[in-house]
């Protein structure tokens, strides 16, 4: 029930940002935006860590590109702001997101700056999950690591930057781990 209304307010928000652009001036338009992107946010903090993960989970398979966009920044964002102690179950969850987020590190750019953006929010998201767990749980992250060195050789140069910064976290907290993985 929280997946489908999560997909439905994420595809709300897209289809209202379009109405925006075509009219920057419509007031109605903004505050229906702003009342969605509330919507999310108290949605997000009703949501257990496991829930949560299960649902971005989801997200992250969705065929529109704007809820994959949205579900990584609220992934991002649930990361960096957990401070509570989470659960081996949210933890397990969590690293299984890992591969679909290389998936869409290594798409085709068949969009050109909307495929980069996706690819830079994923950098994102795998850098914030590192900074959170990959000391711990070494595995997922070391083997991510060729796809990151991949995304350094990219055309985008924010997803370069995004990328360097993701393998120097990823380095940082792996260690000499990180070094068979890297492709000098």
């Amino acid at each position: 029930l929280y997946l489908i209304f999560f997909q439905k307010v994420l595809i709300g928000i897209r289809e209202v940002s379009r109405r925006l652009e075509a009219d920057t001036d419509d007031q109605h338009w903004r505050k229906m935006r702003t009342h969605l992107y509330t919507l999310v946010d108290r949605l997000n903090g009703l949501l257990s860590t496991p829930n949560f993960v299960r649902i971005i989970h989801e997200l992250l398979s969705d065929k529109d590109v704007d809820v994959r966009r949205k579900a990584l920044e609220l992934l991002v964002d649930r990361v960096e702001r957990e401070r509570e102690d989470i659960t081996p179950e949210s933890v397990d969850l969590l690293m299984k997101t890992i591969p679909r987020l290389e998936g869409m590190i290594k798409e085709e750019d068949t969009t050109g700056e909307g495929a980069a953006l996706s690819k830079q929010l994923a950098l994102i998201a795998l850098e914030a999950l590192g900074k959170r767990f990959a000391s711990q749980h070494t595995g997922p992250f070391a083997q991510s690591i060729p796809t990151v060195v991949m995304a350094t050789k990219a055309a985008n140069p924010n997803v370069i930057s995004s990328a360097l910064l993701c393998l120097g976290r990823l380095c940082s907290a792996l260690g000499p781990l990180s070094i068979p993985h890297l492709s000098l």
